[in-house]
């Protein structure tokens, strides 16, 4: 009885990988037939992570550029070394004394420590609009009614001068997913940037409005009309530390009358 149940255990395990690889070579067979990866070049590794055998791959042994899928590589190392349970500590301290008045005889610090979620719109705890009435809050628990002024504390890296990999390529940098990072962020270091395609393809694109521009930075807009189902081919070309930013590529007339892409914040 032992055997046959081990048996029957073997063929349902067998039966069971053999379902799921016909499943996986079902969805990757139509996946592949997209046009869109007509001159793409693919691959896949799927692993059991209880044994570590491969349940399916294609390709398994071509290198690919990650892209954005190196971010659980990224993520994995954090979780490994920093665990689970690690929070960020972005600090608010002042020097001084507060007179009677309320008066502060120095100066409110904000101490940055790489908080990379620092006034986030992706979760309601960590937008900027509530960092900034928690920082308000605390100030006016202390009695504080004007101070010196406001010191941006980035000495927990100092020394370090380079906010994106050396990878990066100049028609990645400017754009939001290309923002560097450094002691202190802010809204993930981006800005928006609004649109508005022209009437005929080959007009001027409007640039309507900046939400939360970076200052001392001048834009000079060289974006066309495309033709109708072109979509965002834009690309906004600012260095870090840079002074100006260039609008180059198209934006499809059918596109909406406020279009917004992102930029990503040069310091």
């Amino acid at each position: 009885m032992k055997f046959l149940f081990i048996l029957i255990n073997l063929c349902v395990g067998c039966q069971a990988n053999t379902l799921i690889n016909t499943n996986f070579s079902t969805a990757w067979a139509n996946f592949i037939q997209d046009p869109q990866l007509s001159y793409a070049t693919y691959s896949i590794t799927i692993l059991d992570n209880s044994t570590g055998n491969i349940t399916f791959s294609f390709n398994k042994d071509v290198g690919l550029a990650p892209a954005s899928t190196l971010k659980t590589v990224t993520g994995a190392a954090a979780l490994h070394y920093l665990g689970k349970d690690y929070r960020y500590k972005t600090l608010l301290e002042y020097s001084g004394k507060i007179n009677s008045f309320g008066i502060l005889n120095g100066y409110i610090y904000i101490v940055g420590n790489g908080d990379p979620s620092l006034g986030s719109w992706r979760w309601n705890e960590t937008t900027g609009e509530v960092i900034i009435q928690r920082w308000v809050n605390l100030i006016a628990e202390k009695g504080i009614k004007h101070c010196r002024g406001i010191v941006l504390d980035l000495s927990a890296w100092a020394g370090q001068t380079q906010t994106v990999p050396s990878g990066y390529t100049w028609g990645d940098i400017g754009n939001y997913y290309g923002a560097g990072s450094s002691a202190l962020n802010w809204r993930e270091n981006q800005f928006r940037l609004i649109l508005s395609p022209g009437l005929a393809v080959g007009d001027p694109v409007t640039l309507v409005f900046i939400d939360h521009p970076p200052p001392s930075v001048t834009f000079i807009n060289e974006l066309i009309t495309g033709p109708s189902g072109t979509g965002d081919l834009t690309s906004l070309y600012l260095a870090p530390d840079g002074t100006y930013g260039y609008l180059r590529g198209s934006l499809g007339i059918d596109s909406s009358k406020n279009f917004s892409i992102g930029g990503a914040v040069p310091n």
